[in-house]
């Protein structure tokens, strides 16, 4: 999603300039000179509604609203702060019932006889920001051994988690396949389970018994969530992840 606005600040024409406030706010590491930078496009005058819709389509806007809120608070008009602040009220919301979903469904699969890797979603949002509000996601991702795969298709079909449109049970045994997607009717999120990170046509090695030893925990409501640890074992996967998406 961000590689759009990186996109526009690669090319010659100069960026509007809500695009322009994106690419500079759009981190947890506030400068002097970013700060400068950002309140020179503020003062030049911004779109806020467009600002905000783009900053969440490009699923920056917990990050945009942080550092503008804390940095530039003395610049922002009145209209800027009610709709970052409904924006990001309304993303945070929505994320911390996906992370109660996250560590009920995680006790439940361990109490079942499961263990569960979770990754992207709350867990990553905890390691990277040290909250669940500050990143934007609409799923859940846990990864599980590929001979405990059904066992855990099983236990969440029986909170009523069904495979989703194109995907079914039969992926389970499906070549090639890789993970499967379920969700249940009064559920808000859609839980992708994985036995496998990547498809196995791309030359990664990242499954195995390596991710369980490299685990690391992060408290998600209470509850401790195992999640894929260590930096280079989450970098593998990122770059993994960014060829598969191509």
């Amino acid at each position: 999603m961000v590689n759009s606005l990186i996109a526009i600040a690669g090319t010659r024409r100069p960026p509007e300039p809500e695009a322009a406030l994106l690419i500079c706010c759009a981190t947890s590491v506030a400068t002097p000179e970013r700060t400068a930078r950002a309140r020179a496009i503020v003062g030049g005058g911004v779109n806020w509604t467009r600002a905000v819709r783009l900053a969440s389509l490009q699923a920056v806007l917990p990050l945009v609203n942080g550092y503008l809120t804390s940095e530039l608070e003395d610049a922002l008009p009145a209209v800027a702060m009610d709709a970052l602040r409904q924006a990001f009220f309304g993303n945070s919301l929505r994320n911390l019932h996906l992370a109660r979903e996250l560590a009920r469904l995680v006790a439940l699969l361990e109490r079942g006889g499961v263990e569960a890797l979770a990754f992207k979603g709350p867990a990553l949002a905890i390691a990277a920001y040290g909250s669940v509000t500050m990143r934007q996601y609409t799923d859940l991702d846990l990864l599980v051994r590929r001979s405990e795969a059904a066992r855990a298709a099983e236990i969440l079909g029986r909170e009523r988690y069904a495979p989703c449109a194109g995907y079914g049970l039969a992926d389970l045994e499906r070549p090639g396949a890789f993970e499967t997607s379920m969700a249940r009717p009064d559920a808000l999120p859609e839980v992708d389970l994985h036995w496998q990170l990547i498809p196995p046509h791309l030359p990664f090695a990242l499954d195995g018994e390596d991710l369980w030893r490299r685990a690391m925990r992060v408290d998600v409501g209470g509850v401790a969530v195992r999640s894929v640890g260590r930096p280079r074992c989450r970098r593998r996967f990122a770059i993994a992840r960014l060829e598969f998406a191509e």
